[in-house]
């Protein structure tokens, strides 16, 4: 994740990488994909939750030109960018 912590936002970069330099992200039990909350009942790092936070949106991103990217809302509210619509990312089985 390609955080922006001034802005409140981030922006998922997918694909391999180290352990501890990736967030992780999974599929909770309605098929959203989100973050997962670490679990309260173990002392796993590894172990999550059912619940995850989806605060998935849609934002045009300008780095010289404009795009639509995928960002996560690291807070409360959308990130502050004019052009975010909130999306839930499913997962669905053919």
């Amino acid at each position: 994740m390609q955080l922006n912590s001034k802005d409140g936002y981030g922006v998922p970069l997918f694909g391999y990488a180290q352990i501890g330099d990736a967030t992780p992200v999974a599929f909770n039990t309605k098929n959203h994909l989100g973050i997962p909350v670490p679990s309260s009942k173990s002392s796993s790092a590894t172990e999550v939750s059912s619940v995850t936070y989806d605060k998935w949106h849609i934002c045009d991103i300008n780095s010289g030109i404009v795009y639509p990217s995928l960002v996560w809302a690291t807070g409360d509210v959308a990130p502050p960018l004019s052009s975010c619509t909130k999306v839930d990312i499913v997962r669905v089985f053919a």
